[in-house]
């Protein structure tokens, strides 16, 4: 219809229901719809009993309770006790075992059948999980077909989703109904919105959900920030690309609404820079202590009285219990204080230098940290000597 109101976007949501389908008919129904890219695995059938026996239960309320567990597994065959639970005394109930059942792991096939009808309920389920596809292999496909096109939770538990208006969604949500329609009674809805109290509904969740992923970041920021240690290269990678994610969502989802999201963008790019600072210069950088263990070794300082000279005196021995990495107070300590590692450049970034010396006789020999300022040293700091 030429007067029809364009989409900004789409309700989507999905539940399985009695999918039985088998990984020849997984792969067609991808394969129909056109993600051939997809992988499907075969069904692992050992590790399908043995999730069977974790899993299988029969009977409620006043009925007989049964439950299944792994008697024995050894390199040939997997042993399922079916157990009911009873009344073992007066004041105590428990579980039996009243049946089992043998799986062989070479032939994959029952070498021992069970003999009640428990026995033949529980194999019904094993079974059903050998030859068919599980919910557990199917959803990750489906919601990794969905995260590709943008979608923000519309319900904080998920299930519902706002996907904005784009080319690749109007390409692909068809293809990916297509696919979920051939594969059972499991399904995916599709609703696009045009109506302005969907527009206004979906901005303020669009708004919350965004401003949550920001908050999570920003924890993460202030969590590597107050560590002893900084970040591995491949977490600040991880998080550099959720910045870059986010960015690329919030110019999504504001052409789709026709809203402007400046003040989440400005907050995206300020905690941004604090992962970048991480990397900013590459090694020379990254070398540089974490602000967390420059924070240590300063209330560390400051709880020592200072000699005439301006120096403080610690006792390595003494460091076991105050946050410090192990490494410097254990049985390599000598060595760490002498190079060029992250607490002798924590002290250095707040003006000391610190040297190893030893004290006392006999017994009663210690080795002690001499933190000097940085003014008064006649020495390089780490490079103190016994």
């Amino acid at each position: 219809m030429a007067n029809a109101v364009p989409s900004f976007g789409s309700f989507v949501w999905y539940e399985f229901v009695n999918s039985a389908v088998t990984v020849p008919q997984f792969r067609a129904a991808l394969n129909g719809a056109g993600f051939d890219q997809i992988v499907v695995g075969n069904i692992d059938e050992v590790s399908e009993v043995r999730t069977a026996a974790r899993r299988w239960k029969s009977g409620r309320g006043n009925a007989d309770r049964y439950k299944s567990e792994i008697a024995h597994e050894d390199d040939a065959m997997i042993t399922i006790g079916i157990l009911r639970r009873e009344q073992v005394s007066s004041k105590k109930v428990g579980w039996v075992q009243v049946d089992s059942l043998a799986f062989d792991k070479v032939s994959t096939d029952w070498i021992s059948r069970g003999a009640s009808a428990e026995a033949d309920l529980f194999r019904e389920f094993a079974d059903h999980r050998r030859v068919f596809v599980d919910h557990e292999q199917i959803r990750p496909v489906l919601q990794g077909l969905l995260d590709s096109l943008a979608p923000i939770r519309l319900r904080k538990q998920g299930g519902i989703y706002f996907i904005p208006a784009s080319d690749l969604a109007n390409e692909m949500l068809p293809r990916i109904v297509q696919f979920m329609d051939a594969i059972g009674d499991s399904y995916v809805s599709v609703a696009e919105q045009t109506s302005d109290s969907a527009r206004v509904s979906t901005i303020r969740e669009v708004r919350s959900g965004l401003a949550e992923s920001i908050q999570a970041l920003r924890e993460q920021m202030g969590d590597w920030k107050s560590k002893i240690r900084n970040p591995r290269k491949d977490a600040v990678d991880n998080a550099l690309a959720e910045f870059a994610d986010l960015r690329d969502r919030a110019d999504l989802y504001a052409s789709a609404l026709e809203i402007r999201l400046d003040d989440l963008r400005s907050e995206i790019g300020e905690i941004e820079s604090v992962a970048r600072s991480f990397v900013r210069g590459g090694e020379e950088v990254r070398k540089a202590p974490s602000a967390g263990l420059v924070a240590l070794l300063a209330d560390l300082v400051e709880s020592v009285d200072p000699g005439e000279d301006g120096s403080r005196q610690i006792s390595i021995s003494d460091l076991d219990g105050s946050g410090l990495p192990e490494a410097t107070y254990g049985e390599n300590a000598v060595r760490y204080w002498k190079a060029d590692t992250g607490a002798v450049r924590a002290l250095a970034s707040i003006g000391y230098s610190v040297k190893v010396e030893v004290a006392g006789e006999g017994e009663s020999v210690d080795t002690i940290l001499v933190i000097t300022p940085v003014a008064d040293s006649e020495s390089d700091s780490g490079s103190g000597e016994e």
